[in-house]
């Protein structure tokens, strides 16, 4: 229950942000912050796993990283 709340409340900053159109953030930062990710996974063979675990894709969280940090700059 609590997770379903936060997918929406995400979704509804993640409306007003592109709502607002804040500046994109700088693919460094994403990128820095995919790295990140990579390394608490193990590397990259260990991030596949993860994310082929929840059916996800490098691409989508790489746009999830670059939402976050679009509600970030919203906010």
């Amino acid at each position: 229950r609590e997770l379903v709340q936060r997918l929406v409340d995400r979704e509804l900053m993640l409306r007003e942000a592109e709502r607002y159109a804040p500046l994109e953030p700088a693919e460094q930062e994403v990128n820095a912050r995919l790295d990140q990710a990579s390394q608490r996974a193990g590397g990259d063979e260990g991030l596949a796993r993860v994310l082929a675990t929840g059916g996800l894709t490098v691409e989508r969280i790489r746009a999830w990283i670059r939402d976050d940090r679009r509600i970030a700059a919203y906010l």
